[in-house]
């Protein structure tokens, strides 16, 4: 208290002396600190006002460009995800329909198969397309196209077939040059029944690396509108897309960019237009068909400048097509170099500009073009500029008048002490946290060690200390998640392609049977998507009369090519039986070897495939060749399990294999049970590293007496479950019951 009133008394001393010596007031003390602590925040409140008008307001334009950027990105991204799907189903197709065989019937029950994608109602159709001569030796035209008809279901269509033929329209003339296993983006056109924009992917069929045709999947876009929809609602603007040639796929008012014209069936229909043909129609429209234009320029321009860039191709394509005129055949020719593979970087920007006036936004317009890889389709945003900087008058008109009133309280209320130990620390620490907010926005996660916060007693530093921990655990976050979405991508596409030839393969199982001279039951599990273990059954009528076959395999690893040789195998056998239902299994084996050879050396990966073929009479007697596992069979009159050894070939190993069929002969009485299996039952691991093997299932067929195949099904699989436990198994499953009826 008394040092209290000794600082008051020492202050009234001192103003009674600027008192006398009669200091005028403006050199008073109050009135400098007063006018130094008004001066400081009007001065901030001027800067403020400058910066935001000026630097505020190129750093908003440059955010919202970001985030246009990023929204384009976003919607190319889905585009490009949605490509490659086609893409992988049409190169599917494109793999297996030259391996298979020459045979009408077969390549009919297979490609709708295959075409229909699991229902999917945006893949409209789509066939193969063999060369003049290739799949006929006696025709010309010999095609296998499917679409889908009202109801959603495909239907075959022979009208290729006739006419001049398929060989000179755009889609596959292009292909023939192209690089194995790239997709061709045709020219988007209306579909004739639907009414509704379509585009084809196209991928060359080659056998021992020659040109044998071409595989194309249809896809509707009608889906497209709405995705470019949401984009124009998340930026304020409009959005639309245009295929290779700058013709319209979308458009904010379709009826804007359409035109009379008549379809491929002569009938009257709505074209979209291109857009230079817009833009001589809408001259405020003329500034972004200039741009589509000047990109596909630069396109031919890249493209040349490469070194597989082939300049004749355009001529080929000329020579070759009906329809592909000279500028187009070089673009087409540019394109099939790929110029854009590169150099875009992260991003599919292509370039952006300014419009003074704009023909919708009908104001200074922001326009931002992307390239959508592959398709070689073009994205375009337009948002009006005043919607990129709205945001800095918004901010302005409110701030500063709420600041200039902060100030005047502040002075009024706060002294120097509290401006000393409170105001400037938290000035550093806004700024800090700006800065740090900047550099986030720029992702540049890296410098923010630049910028910490000095830390010190009290809250303010704790405030410091909390924010230097979290800027250093952004920057470790941000570098985990960039390593995460690169692996999400990748492990996204091998799951697509997988999930293709899951659908393929899960189709080939035949359902269990319980007429007829032999029941049977299966069981198959993979042990990833796809799988390499095969069963299949099939019943044929010769001039020996029915036989009932049984095929059980099993093809080194797993994954897709492993698949792909399943469904060979399974081609080849369906095959070669329908040719010659007479055929020994012996023979039948020698000829299905001899059939997928040379298709799984053109896989480039080491596969082969044991397996055993079986076919029964309407008496019980088995005919059996090929080298898989032991057959292992149940006789009832005797309540014991016989073991037939497994002898034979590999398929695959070796070309010729007529000398190791291992052929031989037994009879299953009525009641006896014969078990196919494959290793993945066997070699079952239980906790303790221990095999399932051949024993135990033995055992677990040995007390079959008297039970339904379903029990004894039902027994072995839980039997062999008991002993695994909880362990993971690593490898495909499959397993058959047999009864002689």
């Amino acid at each position: 208290m008394d040092n209290a009133n000794g600082k008051s008394t020492t202050l009234a001393e001192s103003e009674a002396s600027l008192a006398d010596r009669r200091v005028p007031w403006y050199r008073s003390l109050t009135f400098v600190i007063l006018g130094s602590l008004a001066l400081i925040p009007l001065w901030d409140l001027a800067g403020v006002f400058a910066i935001m008008n000026t630097r505020g307001r190129t750093l908003v334009s440059q955010q919202s460009a970001r985030y246009i950027t990023q929204t384009g990105n976003n919607v190319v991204s889905k585009l490009v995800q949605r490509l490659r799907e086609i893409e992988g189903l049409c190169r599917t197709v494109a793999g297996a329909a030259p391996q298979m065989p020459r045979n009408e019937a077969l390549y009919r029950q297979v490609l709708p198969r295959m075409l229909d994608f699991d229902g999917d109602q945006d893949v409209a159709g789509g066939g193969v397309w063999p060369e003049p001569f290739a799949f006929d030796a006696s025709r010309g035209r010999r095609s296998f196209f499917y679409g889908r008809d009202r109801r959603g279901q495909l239907r075959y269509y022979d009208d290729y077939n006739l006419g001049d033929g398929y060989n000179r329209e755009e889609w596959y003339s292009v292909v023939r040059y192209s690089r194995p296993g790239r997709c061709f983006w045709s020219r988007s056109y209306v579909d004739p029944f639907s009414n509704q924009p379509m585009v084809t992917c196209t991928v060359a069929m080659r056998q021992a690396g020659r040109f044998w045709g071409a595989a194309t999947v249809d896809l509707k876009l009608e889906g497209l509108q709405a995705l470019l929809e949401r984009a124009r609602r998340d930026t304020g603007g409009y959005a639309f897309l245009t295929d290779r040639n700058n013709k319209f796929i979308t458009f904010p008012n379709p009826e804007l960019a359409r035109v009379s014209g008549v379809d491929r069936n002569g009938k009257p229909a709505r074209e979209f237009m291109n857009a230079s043909e817009f833009g001589r129609q809408e001259g405020r429209f003329a500034p972004i068909a200039a741009a589509l234009h000047q990109m596909n320029a630069d396109i031919m321009q890249r493209a040349a400048g490469k070194s597989d860039f082939n300049a004749a191709h355009a001529a080929q394509l000329i020579a070759d097509s009906n329809g592909i005129s000279s500028a187009e055949a070089q673009l087409i020719a540019a394109i099939m170099a790929d110029p854009l593979a590169v150099g875009l970087g992260d991003s599919s920007l292509y370039t952006q500009f300014r419009m003074d006036d704009d023909f919708l936004n009908r104001s200074a317009t922001l326009v931002y073009v992307f390239h959508v890889p592959s398709a070689y389709w073009k994205l375009v945003i337009a948002i009006p500029e005043s919607q990129a900087t709205a945001v800095v008058s918004s901010i302005t008109s409110t701030l500063i008048p709420m600041m200039a009133l902060a100030v005047v309280v502040g002075i009024v209320l706060f002294s120097l002490p509290l401006h000393r130990w409170l105001v400037r620390p938290l000035q550093r620490t806004v700024s800090a946290v700006r800065k740090a907010g900047a550099l986030a926005l720029d992702q540049k996660y890296a410098e923010l060690g630049q910028h910490r916060l000095p830390v010190s007693g009290g809250e303010l530093g704790e405030l410091g200390r909390v924010f230097n921990e979290m800027a250093a655990r952004l920057e470790l976050a941000a570098e985990q998640q960039r390593q995460i979405s690169a692996m999400k991508v990748e492990q996204a596409a091998l799951t697509r392609e997988l999930e293709i030839a899951r659908r393929i393969q899960t189709s080939l199982l035949p359902p269990d049977r319980s007429e007829g001279p032999y029941a049977f039951r299966r069981v198959m599990h993979v042990a990833e998507h796809v799988g390499g273990d095969y069963f299949d059954y099939l019943q044929t009528e010769g001039e020996n009369g029915a036989r009932h076959w049984f095929f059980i395999g099993d093809v080194v690893g797993h994954g897709l090519e492993a698949c792909l040789t399943v469904l060979m195998m399974h081609t080849a056998i369906h095959t070669t039986l329908s040719r010659s239902p007479d055929l020994t299994p012996g023979e039948t084996l020698i000829a299905v070897n001899d059939s997928i050879y040379e298709g799984i050396r053109a896989l480039k990966a080491w596969r082969y495939a044991t397996a055993t073929f079986l076919a029964g009479d309407g008496n019980g007697k088995i005919s059996i060749a090929g080298l898989h596992l032991d057959l292992l069979i149940f006789r009832a009159a005797s309540n014991h399990v016989e073991v037939i050894s497994a002898d034979g070939m590999w398929l695959g190993v070796e070309k010729d294999i007529s000398d190791a069929t291992g052929e031989r002969s037994f009879t299953l009485d009525a009641g006896d049970i014969l078990c196919l299996y494959s290793d993945g039952l066997t070699e079952m691991m239980a906790p303790d590293g221990s095999l399932f093997g051949e024993e135990r299932l033995i055992e677990s067929l040995s007390r079959s007496a008297g039970k339904s195949l379903d029990q004894v099904r039902d027994e072995v699989l839980a039997s062999a479950a008991t002993f695994a436990g909880k362990t993971v198994q690593n490898d495909d499953l499959t397993f058959a019951l047999i009864q002689r009826t």
